[in-house]
């Protein structure tokens, strides 16, 4: 059986603008000994974002398609989907990306609302981008103590950033408070599950719709304590980011050149107890088929 890779959307936009020499020639050669590159509709919907960000609606329509058609020839059309029905595991099937790029913009208003609430729960990374956020939505409101800003949140847990971000993935949930913060979230927020009855490994690869909660719940945690977090303003990217760890946990090897990303990830799937090997697109450039199959073991 096959093996798959699921590439991060920035290692296709690599190969789109030939950013990284023997790239192509080396993802050729893990096809040829039976790995199967992989996307996603979360490829679909940032490749969304170019005809909004590209005013010149030729050039947005000319990299659409150079986009897609990237992303085709490099995975032969094999895309990871929800469970139909949302029961049980993602699927792996083969779909031309056009087919998923026209469903993406047919709902695309959720994807705008999707984004809304996104900007709106970053905004609790500092007092300005809440304020600018309820700004614009007509609200004379400042971060008053009780608005729960993730500073706070970390201060109430005992959390320090710059301790936390010291830690390496493997081992930031062995952290006694980072791990009493996750369970606190688990309490307030209401989640069913608790630090002990938390569904990880074999239970989050069953239900593709588990693990798009249990996933999208530690991502967000790792936001609120600051691990190799991104600014306010990439709040979109982090979005996408989410989607990319929930559909790249049923693959066997998940390839991103964004370093912070990886790290967040690493973590994540350790903790989780997830298989998928996260790889940096420069350990993938450095790795032959047999050295990531040994790498795949180990995990």
């Amino acid at each position: 059986m096959a093996k798959t890779i699921y590439l991060d959307h920035d290692v296709f936009v690599r190969l789109r603008r030939d950013e990284r020499p023997g790239l192509a020639g080396h993802i050729a050669a893990f096809k040829q000994e039976e790995f199967l590159f992989t996307y996603s509709p979360a490829h679909l919907e940032e490749i969304a974002v170019i005809i909004r960000e590209v005013q010149d609606q030729t050039e947005a329509e000319k990299r659409v398609a150079e986009s897609i058609a990237i992303l085709s020839q490099t995975t032969g059309n094999w895309e990871f989907l929800p469970a139909e029905h949302n029961q049980g595991p993602s699927r792996l099937i083969q779909e031309d990306p056009r087919i998923c790029m026209s469903r993406v913009l047919d709902g695309y208003e959720l994807t705008l609302a999707a984004e809304e609430n996104e900007r709106s729960l970053m905004s609790m990374k500092s007092a300005a981008a809440f304020e600018e956020v309820y700004g614009e939505l007509g609200a004379d409101v400042k971060a008053e103590p009780g608005v729960p800003l993730f500073e706070r949140r970390r201060a109430e847990d005992e959390i320090n950033v710059l301790a936390v971000n010291n830690l390496a993935p493997e081992n930031l949930f062995t952290d006694s408070k980072v791990l009493a913060g996750l369970g606190v979230k688990l309490w307030n927020y209401n989640y069913e599950w608790n630090l002990d009855t938390l569904p990880k490994g074999a239970e989050l690869l069953a239900s593709h719709k588990t693990r798009e909660t249990v996933v999208n719940l530690v991502f967000a945690y790792l936001e609120q304590i600051g691990y190799r977090a991104d600014s306010f303003d990439k709040f979109r990217s982090r979005m996408h980011d989410v989607s990319h760890a929930i559909y790249a946990a049923a693959a066997n090897v998940v390839v991103t050149g964004d370093g912070r990303y990886l790290m967040r990830l690493r973590a994540a799937h350790r903790f989780l107890g997830l298989p998928t090997l996260p790889l940096s697109l420069d350990e993938f450039m450095a790795a032959s088929p047999d050295d990531v199959n040994e790498r795949m073991k180990q995990t």
